[in-house]
């Protein structure tokens, strides 16, 4: 390890007291004092830990309280001279990695073997009772660097909550009124909660908690909007840490999930499309089925959402066809896509009357207008002439006026396809319309 390395190391902590706490043990390595160095190192640790269950203990855990409680209560019995304290206190460092691990999950099973190591270490260097040999202890440079590297690495770098409390603090912070609905800001909140150097397991396990809550109506995560964007923050955070849990997760819900609650399902690919790629076969089918079968009010969201995903389009586009003007209003507010500019085309171009032609242009057409081509507009003006009662609704001249107006097709096109068409004289109107304009 060069010196370069070791500034790093030092660097890579958390937090200035944690710099301070480490820097004696990589000052004893660089002066080839291992047996100190691995001392100190665990010295560094135990100050680390203390201060992270103090920080949890500010922050209302009572567990936390209660530890810090006992720690200063020995110090003070320590100060007037009772022999007991020093006792507690010696039992307290010994097994403060434990106490930690069980009541805050601070660590994951490999690295709290790791730590253990070190504190055995520890004992060889600093107790001479430990050895049977006349010589002491003597650590290897390369034992030094591990305890350094894997107490910054697993301490002294990490914040002050992981496992129960970490998670407790991101549910609560996504459970908030006042979460971001901006993925970006999403994420920027998740980070000052607890994800800013996350191990695996914290990640995976609050990826499991958004996806199960989300559908627990007894979770405060229930239904809830912010979920969902915190779901899509996570995954942006940590793609590789989330998506197996989330394939996981969403076919099992989707799965076991009550049939009423199959639209959450469409909202989680809404917020994070990368799910509907994570789908297993049968529950394609299942989505499937809901998009056919369901009650008209309950598909006309999930439609829109799948109409964006290969697997699901054919069923989507489907039920959409079977749509009534009526029923196609809320599809339209939501999705300008072209399956849906086509079912509104295909029931402008059916009309029997001049005030459904309204009825449907309003409602259904003139939001997509921006979005029709100029096959669309030629298939309206054909159908005009071919059925439907479009030639003398408001509706139908005021659409050939913005198409003119807006240069919506080449004008010349348009004027064109009118006379074509046998629409002489709305073609002769437009000309005149525009004609009549004054200039200023």
């Amino acid at each position: 390890m060069a010196i370069t390395d070791l500034d790093e190391l030092v660097l890579s902590c958390r937090t200035e007291q944690a710099r301070t706490y480490i820097q004696e043990a990589v000052g004893s390595y660089r002066a080839g004092a291992y047996r100190a160095c691995i001392v100190a190192t665990w010295i560094a640790v135990i100050f680390d830990l203390v201060e992270k269950v103090r920080d949890l203990a500010l922050g209302g855990d009572a567990e936390a309280r209660s530890m810090i409680e006992k720690y200063e209560r020995w110090h003070k019995q320590i100060e007037d001279g009772n022999p007991d304290a020093i006792r507690h206190s010696l039992d307290f460092e010994r097994t403060l990695i434990d106490v930690t691990q069980a009541k805050f999950e601070f660590f994951e099973p490999q690295q709290l073997l790791e730590l253990r190591r070190l504190r055995e270490d520890r004992n060889r260097c600093a107790h001479p009772s430990y050895q049977r040999l006349d010589t002491p202890y003597q650590p290897s440079a390369e034992l030094a660097r591990l305890h350094l590297r894997n107490a910054v690495a697993l301490v002294l770098s990490q914040p002050p909550v992981q496992g129960k409390a970490a998670i407790n603090a991101l549910i609560s912070t996504v459970g908030s009124d006042f979460f971001p609905r901006e993925k970006a800001e999403a994420q920027t909140a998740l980070l000052k909660a607890g994800l800013e150097r996350p191990k695996e397991a914290l990640v995976t396990a609050f990826a499991d908690k958004l996806m199960y809550g989300l559908f627990d109506r007894a979770s405060g995560l229930f239904g809830r909007r912010q979920t969902l964007i915190a779901l899509g923050a996570l995954h942006d955070l940590h793609p590789s840490s989330t998506e197996p849990r989330l394939r996981r997760a969403v076919n099992r819900i989707a799965r076991e999930t009550n049939d009423k609650r199959v639209e959450f399902v469409f909202a989680v690919l809404s917020h994070l499309p990368i799910t509907a790629n994570l789908l297993d076969a049968d529950i394609k089918n299942k989505l499937g089925e809901f998009l056919r079968s369901a009650e008209v009010e309950r598909v006309q969201t999930p439609i829109t959402i799948a109409l964006e995903f290969e697997g699901l389009r054919t069923a989507a586009e489907a039920r959409l066809n079977s749509l009534s003007a009526k029923e196609l209003i809320p599809v339209v507010q939501r999705s300008k896509s072209r399956a849906v500019v086509e079912r509104a085309v295909a029931l402008y171009c059916d009309v029997h009357q001049w005030v459904e032609a309204n009825t449907v242009y309003e409602s259904c057409v003139e939001p997509l207008v921006p979005h029709l081509t100029a096959n669309d507009f030629k298939a309206i003006i054909v159908a005009s002439v071919s059925g439907a009662d479009l030639r003398g609704a408001n509706s139908f001249h005021r659409l050939l006026t913005r198409i003119y107006n807006e240069c919506l097709m080449p004008r010349a096109e348009l004027l064109s396809f009118l006379v074509d068409t046998g629409l002489e004289l709305e073609a002769a109107g437009l000309q005149h319309s525009l004609d009549d304009d004054i200039p200023f």
